[in-house]
């Protein structure tokens, strides 16, 4: 039977068999019946996030806290990931943003308030806004607020009202004997939410209505705002 010296020197028995080890790791003994080689490893060195000695006793793991919320993990816990760099990275960061737009028309000539009566009115003005969605990873929900505002000047027996989108806000009229100018309420909608894709951007328009005009009223301004809150959760 050949012995550890025969194996590493093939069939001669003249040589010096030299065994080399490489870093972390050391060999003991002769390579003999009663000094056979013993080779061991120095254990890995672990930073933050890992435990264990990488031994079958005490595998290397990742150090993980106790799930602590009453939903399941499986379903609902987010992905961790590793970047170009080796790096673990997790979910994308929640990101929220506002934006507004304002507009304050004026109207010299007093045109006369739109007689019409159904339920939009008559469009005399419209706004819009361009969205853009900040995160080029997940889609976003906007919640969309818009706040009106319009000056009538209403004679006696005067009457005026406005719509926002087809909606009537508000209307009034003058049961005085005398000229009224610059009667106004400012009024808050806020319209449904909106999805933006990821990167993507949404235009929201809307048109401002006039009606029940009547008795000669008229309207020299509209005043606008639209907010919208952006999120990406």
């Amino acid at each position: 039977m050949e012995d550890a010296v025969s194996n590493c020197c093939g069939n001669s028995r003249r040589c010096t068999c030299t065994v080399v080890a490489g870093g972390g790791v050391t060999v003991d003994g002769n390579g003999s019946t009663t000094s056979p080689y013993t080779v061991s490893a120095t254990p890995p060195v672990t930073g933050c996030g890992l435990t264990g000695s990488g031994t079958d006793a005490s595998p290397l793991v990742v150090a993980v806290g106790a799930w602590p919320y009453p939903c399941d993990l499986d379903a609902q816990a987010g992905g961790v990931y590793c970047d170009s760099d080796g790096v673990l990275r997790s979910e994308p960061r929640p990101v929220y943003d506002y934006v507004q737009s304002s507009v304050n028309e004026v109207f010299p000539a007093n045109p006369l308030v739109p007689t019409t009566m159904d339920g939009d009115g008559t469009t005399v003005t419209t706004r819009s806004l361009t969205i853009t969605n900040p995160d080029p990873c997940r889609e976003a929900r906007v919640l969309i607020e818009q706040e009106w505002d319009v000056d009538f000047v209403l004679p006696p027996g005067g009457r005026a009202g406005y719509f926002v989108a087809q909606d009537e806000m508000y209307r009034t009229q003058n049961t005085g004997n005398a000229t009224v100018f610059d009667v106004h309420t400012q009024t808050t909608k806020v319209t449904g939410n909106r999805v933006i894709p990821p990167g993507g951007s949404i235009t929201f328009t809307v048109d401002l209505g006039m009606g029940w005009g009547a008795g000669g009223a008229t309207y020299n301004r509209i005043q606008s705002f639209i907010r919208v809150m952006i999120f990406v959760l």
